[in-house]
């Protein structure tokens, strides 16, 4: 039994998106904070990432690793977290090119 030119061009086409990625997203192609907490403390702070909303997430999210390791999420809207940013902005002389 044969297989058909159209067989072929299915499993050839399968294979090609499979190789290119976009038959399986990457798991980084998704929002890395499921719930956000709404305070923190600049003096546990060891690192600070801001990730802008974009096509893998709807939302901005801001991630603080802290000096023990444990990474939280923090909510961006928050005055408090907005407050502790500036702060350890300042201390750290984090310079923005936005």
């Amino acid at each position: 039994m044969k297989p058909s030119i159209c067989h072929v061009a299915l499993v050839t086409c399968l294979f090609a998106l499979m190789v290119s990625g976009v038959y399986c997203r990457p798991p980084s192609m998704r929002c890395r904070c499921i719930s956000a907490v709404s305070a923190c403390r600049r003096d546990d702070i060891e690192k600070l990432e801001t990730l802008s909303a974009g096509p893998h997430c709807p939302r901005d999210q801001v991630i603080v690793t802290l000096k023990h390791g444990r990474k939280r999420c923090l909510e961006p809207k928050s005055p408090e977290v907005k407050l502790c940013i500036q702060r350890f902005m300042a201390r750290n002389k984090v310079m923005s090119f936005a």
